[in-house]
C-alpha cells in the first residue's frame, strides 16, 4: 500500500520558510503550500490514475454511442428493443452478482493485506455463486416465457458475460492503487469491441446473434485482462475458498447490496414516471437528460474509486487529509459540473432538434442532484470504512421514501422540472443523514 496521496510532503514550518523567500504575501505561503502537499509521489500516482480513469470512461461512453447508433441502423426496431432491454438486465445482473462486496473488499484488504488470497477467493466465491443462481433464474424465466431462439441466444450470451463478470477483480486492482491498468485495457477491448461492431456493419452481417456473441467476448476479455493484472501486481491466486472469509464478506456486504439497488431508484424512474402522466415526447427530454445524468454520475465514481482506498488506510481520520480530500473531489464535481452543463449548452443549441430545448433545464437540474449524490457517495465510504454500512442503507431508504412520495404529484404537476427538483431534495436529505450519522461515529471514536 503506498502513502496517502493527501498527505503534506513538508511540514507546515518547511514549507513557510521555502516560500517565505519567494516575497509573497503573508496568505500566498499557506495557499502554496496546500496545493505542494498534493505533489507528493502517492498524488502523482492518483492523478495519474484519476487522468487514465477519466480517459477510459470517455472512450467507453464514446464507444457504446457508437455501438448503439450502429445498431439502430442494423436491426429492426423490435431487436434493437430487446438488446436495449437485454442490456440493461444485464447492469442489474452484474450489480446482484457482485453483491455490494466491492467497497468492503476494498477496506478489509486495506487493513488485513496479509489475509489478501484469503479475501480474494471469497469475493470469487460469492460473486460466482450469485452469477450461477442468476443464471439459474434467468433460464427458469426464459423457459417459462418460450421466447423465440434469438432471443434465447442472446440471454445465453447476457449469462455468460455475467459469470465472466466475477472474476473481473477491480475492488483489488483500485486497493492497490492500480486503476490505470485496468483502464487501459478496458479501453483496448472497447476499442476492438467498436472496430468488430463496425466491421460487422460494413460488411452486412452485424445481426442480433453477432452483437450477442460481442457482448460476451467483450466481457471475457476484460475478465482475463483483469486477472492477468492481478498476477501481475499482487501475484498468484489461491483458490482455495475459507467459508469463513465467505461468511465476514456477506455480513458487510448484503446491506450495500441493498442500499446500491435501492439507490437505483432515483436515478433511472423518471423516465417512467414522466412518460405515465405526459407522454412520449416528454419522455423523450427526461431520457436524454437522465443520459447525463448517468455520464456525470460514471465520471463521479471514477473520483470516488481513487480516494476510497485512501479512506480506508492509516490517514482516513487526520483532519489534514480530510479537508484535501473533500478539497479535492468538490473541485472536480464543479469542474465536472460545469463540463457536462457546457457539452449539454452546445447539444442543444447545435445539434438538437427545436422541441428538445427544454432539456437544458432538466439536465440543469438533474445535474444538481448528481452532484449531490455524488458527496453523499462519498460520505457512504466514510461510513462503510468505519463498518457501518446498515446505517447507510436506513439513510438510502429514509431518502428514497421522499423521492417516491414525491415524484408521482410533481411529474404530474410540473412533468420533467418536477422530477428534478424532487430528485435534488432528496439527494439533499441523503446528505443530510449521513452527515449526521458520520458526525455521530466521529463523535464516539473521540470519546472511546
Amino acid at each position: 500500500m503506498t502513502e496517502s496521496s493527501f498527505q503534506p510532503s513538508s511540514t507546515p514550518a518547511t514549507a513557510e520558510r521555502a516560500d517565505s523567500s519567494l516575497g509573497t504575501s503573508p496568505a500566498a505561503p499557506s495557499v502554496w503550500a496546500f496545493l505542494r502537499s498534493y505533489l507528493t509521489p502517492a498524488g502523482k500516482q492518483a492523478l495519474w490514475n484519476l487522468v487514465w480513469l477519466v480517459a477510459g470512461t470517455v472512450v467507453s461512453q464514446a464507444c457504446g454511442l457508437i455501438g448503439v447508433l450502429l445498431l439502430t441502423h442494423a436491426l429492426s426496431p423490435e431487436q434493437f428493443g430487446l438488446y436495449t432491454f437485454s442490456m440493461t438486465l444485464y447492469g442489474y445482473l452484474a450489480l446482484v452478482a457482485a453483491a455490494g462486496m466491492g467497497p468492503v473488499v476494498i477496506r478489509e484488504v486495506t487493513r488485513r493485506p496479509q489475509d489478501l488470497r484469503a479475501i480474494t477467493a471469497a469475493y470469487i466465491a460469492v460473486s460466482f455463486g450469485a452469477s450461477v443462481l442468476i443464471a439459474a433464474v434467468t433460464w427458469l424465466g426464459v423457459w417459462l416465457a418460450g421466447p423465440s431462439s434469438d432471443e434465447r441466444f442472446l440471454l445465453a450470451c447476457i449469462v455468460l458475460a455475467n459469470l465472466a463478470n466475477c472474476v473481473q477483480l477491480l475492488p483489488f486492482l483500485d486497493a492497490h492503487h492500480r486503476q490505470s491498468l485496468l483502464a487501459m485495457v478496458t479501453m483496448v477491448v472497447d476499442i476492438v469491441w467498436l472496430s468488430a461492431m463496425l466491421i460487422g456493419f460494413a460488411t452486412g452481417t452485424l445481426t442480433l446473434r453477432l452483437a450477442s456473441v460481442l457482448i460476451a467476448v467483450r466481457m471475457i476479455a476484460l475478465a482475463t485482462g483483469s486477472l492477468a493484472i492481478y498476477r501481475l501486481v499482487i501475484g498468484p491466486i489461491d483458490w482455495r475458498v475459507r467459508w469463513r472469509e465467505v461468511s465476514r464478506l456477506l455480513a458487510s456486504s448484503w446491506s450495500l447490496l441493498v442500499t446500491q439497488l435501492a439507490g437505483t431508484i432515483p436515478v433511472t424512474s423518471g423516465v417512467l414516471v414522466v412518460r405515465w402522466f405526459h407522454g412520449e415526447a416528454a419522455a423523450g427530454v427526461m431520457g436524454l437528460a437522465t443520459l447525463v445524468l448517468q455520464a456525470f454520475l460514471q465520471l463521479t465514481v471514477v473520483a470516488i474509486r481513487i480516494v476510497y482506498p485512501h479512506i480506508t488506510g492509516p490517514h482516513g481520520h487526520e483532519r489534514n487529509f480530510r479537508i484535501k480530500l473533500w478539497t479535492f473531489f468538490l473541485g472536480y464535481q464543479l469542474g465536472l459540473l460545469c463540463a457536462m452543463t457546457a457539452i449539454v449548452w452546445v447539444l442543444v443549441n447545435w445539434f438538437l432538434p427545436t422541441h428538445f430545448a427544454a432539456v437544458l433545464l432538466v439536465s440543469a437540474l438533474l445535474l444538481s442532484a448528481g452532484s449531490a449524490f455524488g458527496i453523499a457517495w462519498l460520505l457512504f465510504r466514510f461510513l462503510i470504512a468505519e463498518g457501518y454500512e446498515k446505517a447507510t442503507m436506513v439513510a438510502q431508504f429514509l431518502s428514497l421514501a421522499l423521492f417516491i412520495a414525491l415524484a408521482l404529484p410533481a411529474a404530474d404537476a410540473w412533468s420533467c422540472i418536477g422530477v428534478g427538483l424532487v430528485s435534488i431534495g432528496s439527494a439533499v436529505l441523503l446528505i443530510g443523514l449521513l452527515a449526521v450519522m458520520l458526525k455521530q461515529v466521529q463523535t464516539g471514536r473521540k470519546t472511546t
